[in-house]
């Protein structure tokens, strides 16, 4: 997607050592952002890992069933269902 150089930093459930539906890799986030569960977005493809995991952790959670291959077209869609 290329969003490296959108975020300040990008986080891997594979590099933290635990995959999602474990809620492990959204606490380890938490902490080091140093931010609660309810201020935390995770938008995931798909909801047996992304979805079961991000609820568990307690953090808002978007589905949005799809792999996107670029982050323009990611952030397009995001806007069309928002409004």
């Amino acid at each position: 997607l290329g969003v490296h150089k959108n975020f300040h930093t990008i986080y891997a459930a594979e590099q933290i050592g635990h995959l999602k539906p474990s809620t492990v890799p959204f606490e380890h986030v938490l902490a080091d952002q140093g931010i609660r569960p309810e201020e935390m977005l995770h938008i995931g493809d798909r909801d047996d890992t992304d979805g079961i995991g991000g609820r568990n952790a307690g953090v808002h959670t978007a589905i949005i069933g799809k792999d996107f291959k670029r982050f323009k077209e990611l952030t397009s869609s995001l806007k069309k269902s928002a409004t």
